[in-house]
């Protein structure tokens, strides 16, 4: 809603245009009046108005000069100008001051309601440009933070911009989120799940006055910088950053995340080093694995922990039997997690020279492999795609497994027809996912994955994904549905996801591929 003033010397003309006008229909809540320009520059002065109607020629302060001083003040005032005069002199300077209508005097009601609607709708396109000016401005202030601040005059030019000036001495912090989406690959969904949780994070902002700021590092890594303007104990603020973890693990349950938490900054110039160590609790994520919260507690050294004898152990093993190659993988998965300050990368490494020394047994075997191929750059993808160390071990279990029951192509097939079938009874359900293909199944996610892709040359997403168009263009060719009810028959709660993925497949919007049915 929007405040308009009137400014006209004579009493009669704006109370007619105060009572003739639907001014709270048009989207207009406050009504003020001035008798002059100078009267109105005062008000002005006090209260923000983004419409004035005014008269051109008044005594003391004409309409225009009134105009021009506004101007400065607020570039975005939308202007309309009336008069019984067709002096070009004034026309000219009206052009100068960016009036946005001028109308003549004696005044058409329905005139000046159609020049005001036009100015609610040009105040709307210039507060979604204004809303997209700050949002990219504030954008750009967290990623300032994610680097060492080499110019503090820029700094303290981008916090005025970004609206974020009044907070520069406040406590903050940097938290880290990582999301992981089921399916890699389907960047529609992966937009939604940021959008979402864009709009969480923001939502939970407000409702604990904790103000943020918000970037993503890459496409999966979302960091958030709070600020606590109204405390000055970092002890208040860990609590209401830990209502607020909680509030955001509430919101976020359905999507699979981890969080790390950064040390504690009381100047916007140390959020950058709160930043480096939200980086540094992280490391704990993935050994403690999805959904787990890393606060930052100090400096993380990396130990000495290389995992040789696990992998002599686990390569004499594959000479046994399953059971004894699975007890070795899941000691090593212990030992993961009870040495303190490994690191991802170290545990990682380990597991893949188990993996290798796996590949080497299938090739002596000329047995059948998951993997394309034996090149160490091939698995290392696959490992990094792992969400923590218990999702690692429990791929790493499944390769073994299918190394000692020496599956074929026929028994892949198999696994994956079961795939199919599972997915066949379940993709009207828009709750589908990896996790529940899983359950039932009683396989890890990165298997049926790796799987499916290698028989079906097709990720897991983009069959759920086929299905439910397919689905969907046989309900289209009924007129007794609606869109939106062919929306959620087909998987979709949010019919506007529904079109883009639909327009993606089919290259048609649902509307335009039913009204090629019925032409």
């Amino acid at each position: 809603m929007y405040t308009l003033m009137i400014v006209d010397d004579e009493y009669y003309v704006r109370q007619g245009i105060i009572e003739g006008v639907p001014f709270q229909e048009l989207g207009i809540s406050k009504v003020l009046e001035a008798s002059d320009g100078i009267e109105a520059l005062k008000i002005s002065g006090k209260t923000h108005i983004d419409i004035i109607i005014s008269d051109v020629r008044m005594a003391k302060m004409d309409g225009l000069e009134m105009a021009g001083e506004i101007r400065k003040r607020n570039p975005d005032c939308v202007l309309i100008f009336m008069s019984g005069y067709t002096d070009m002199e004034y026309l000219k300077t009206a052009i100068t001051v960016q009036a946005f209508r001028f109308i003549d005097k004696p005044i058409v009601l329905d005139d000046l309601i159609a020049n005001v609607e036009a100015a609610v709708e040009t105040c709307e396109a210039i507060s979604r440009r204004s809303e997209i000016i700050l949002e990219t401005q504030r954008r750009d202030l967290s990623k300032a933070f994610l680097t060492p601040c080499r110019n503090e005059a820029r700094l303290h030019s981008q916090l005025k911009s970004a609206k974020f000036w009044q907070y520069r001495s406040s406590i903050s912090v940097a938290v880290i989120i990582r999301l992981f989406s089921d399916e890699e690959d389907d960047d529609l969904q992966a937009e939604h799940m940021r959008l979402e949780t864009k709009r969480t994070i923001e939502r939970i902002s407000v409702k604990y006055g904790a103000p943020c700021l918000q970037c993503f590092h890459d496409a999966k890594t979302f960091v958030i910088h709070f600020f606590f303007p109204n405390e000055n104990q970092i002890e208040k603020c860990t609590q209401i950053l830990r209502r607020i973890l909680q509030t955001i693990e509430d919101e976020l349950k359905k999507v699979k995340h981890y969080v790390a938490i950064g040390s504690f900054a009381n100047h916007v110039l140390q959020l950058y080093d709160s930043y480096m160590n939200a980086v540094l609790a992280s490391q704990r994520n993935f050994i403690e694995g999805v959904y787990s919260i890393a606060w930052y507690a100090g400096e993380i050294f990396s130990t000495e922990f290389h995992g040789t004898d696990y992998i002599e152990r686990f390569s004499e093993s594959l000479k046994t039997d399953y059971d004894t190659a699975a007890s070795v993988i899941n000691e090593l998965c212990t030992a993961c997690k009870l040495t303190g300050n490994i690191l991802p990368s170290q545990v990682k490494n380990i597991y893949l020279k188990l993996l290798l020394k796996l590949m080497v047994a299938f090739e002596s075997y000329r047995l059948d492999m998951l993997f394309t191929s034996t090149d160490e750059q091939n698995i290392w993808d696959v490992i990094t795609g792992t969400k923590s160390l218990d999702d690692l071990t429990s791929f790493t279990l499944e390769c073994v497994a299918q190394f000692f029951d020496e599956f074929e192509a026929s028994s892949y097939n198999d696994i994956v027809c079961r795939i199919e079938e599972c997915i066949d009874k379940r993709f009207r359900d828009p709750n589908l996912s990896l996790d529940m293909l899983s359950d039932v199944l009683g396989l890890t996610s990165s298997y049926i994955c790796l799987i499916f892709k290698r028989q079906r040359d097709m990720t897991i997403n983009q069959f759920i994904t086929k299905l439910r168009i397919e689905y969907g263009k046989t309900l289209l060719s009924k007129k007794r549905y609606k869109i939106s009810e062919i929306a959620k028959l087909s998987g979709y709660p949010d019919n506007n996801y529904f079109t883009k993925v639909f327009k993606k497949s089919v290259g048609l919007t649902p509307t335009e591929y039913r009204e090629g049915f019925f032409l």
